[in-house]
This record gives structure tokens, sequence and C-alpha cells, in this order.
């Protein structure tokens, strides 16, 4: 009886393990941020490196998180509307995954993250925008075993913000600042 409990414990873990993905990767992207209230959009690259976690639901389809460290950096020049918005952001994701054979698509929504700008305000305290949504579409193909390259798209839009220990809300004034950006990436998928 013990060896048929180690038996099943044993093979509960095999088979546990083969239904974990696990895909580290870097990427880079460009973009603009744009705000409603501003007449010019900047120019944005962002890159970063992360991971994603995968469970399988069934053969072609996992759920599970994906966490990145991104630097976003102003390619357009610092003007008075919209200031520099360099910056950085940790962001966790809730992630599907779906493989169809040699592709690999990925689909995050932007729920976690609060995108910290370097340069502070001009009475010296720290500008984040918080309370993040997004959605964001990734797919990849094999070049080599394992290696994967892909391409990806990204809208995140940010509708609070903090100041200091002052919070703006700017869904109430339909003032969202939002990133749209394309990109490219490669990836490991294990």
């Amino acid at each position: 009886m013990k060896k048929l409990i180690l038996c099943l414990i044993l093979s509960f873990q095999v088979i546990e393990a083969r239904a974990i993905l696990f895909e580290p990767y870097i990427f880079t992207s460009y973009g603009e941020a744009t705000h409603p209230n501003e007449s010019e959009s900047p120019k944005m690259f962002a890159h970063g490196v992360g991971a994603s976690v995968l469970f399988s639901l069934i053969p072609m389809l996992s759920a599970g998180l994906s966490a990145d460290y991104r630097l976003y950096s102003q390619m357009s020049d610092v003007k008075s509307p919209y200031g520099n918005r360099t910056g950085k952001r940790l962001a966790i994701h809730p992630t599907l995954g779906l493989k169809l054979g040699p592709a690999f698509f990925k689909y995050y929504y932007q729920a976690f993250g609060d995108y910290e700008l370097d340069n502070e305000t001009s009475s010296g305290e720290k500008l984040t925008y918080t309370d993040v949504s997004g959605h964001s579409f990734w797919l990849s193909f094999p070049v080599f075993p394992l290696t994967r390259v892909g391409v990806f798209y990204e809208l995140e839009k940010y509708s609070k913000y903090e100041n200091g220990s002052t919070e703006v809300d700017l869904s109430t004034s339909n003032n969202e600042l939002e990133f749209n950006k394309f990109g490219i990436y490669l990836s490991i998928l294990l």
C-alpha cells in the first residue's frame, strides 16, 4: 500500500511538472504617451526583462502570471505641456497562453504596477501614476530549440497619479495617461 501511494505521489509530480510553462524574456518597444489635455504626444521607448509562469488548463491553453521590470525613456523633446515621462515600472499581470503548433500567443491584462517618473516635480516631489488597466498581446515563434522571437502590442492606461501626499483621480475628468506601444521580444520557452 505504501508503494502504491508513493507511486501515485511521484506520478502526480511528473504530470504537474509537465503542465508548467516557464518563459523568461527581454523586450523593447516604441510608442507614444497620450493625454487628452495635451496637444502633443511624446514618443517613448520601453525596455525590460520579465518572466511568465503558466499552468496548463487543457492541452493548448494555460493560465498564470507574468512579471516584468520596465524602463521608459522619452525620445521627444521635453516641453512644458507634458514634461519628461522617463520612468520605471515593476508590473505583474494575469496571463493566458495559447500554444498552436509552433506559435505561442500570450494575453496579459495590465492590472498591477505603478509607473514612477524619474524626475521630481518643481516642488521636489515624486510623481507616480497608479491604477493601471490595459491589454497586451504577444505572439512568438521558435528560431532555435527553446529560443523564440516575437512581436507584441500593449495599451496601458493610468487613471490616477500621486504627487507627494496628493492623489488625483484622472478618470473623473477623462484625463487618463495612455501608452500605446509596439515591440519585439526574445524568450526561452521551457
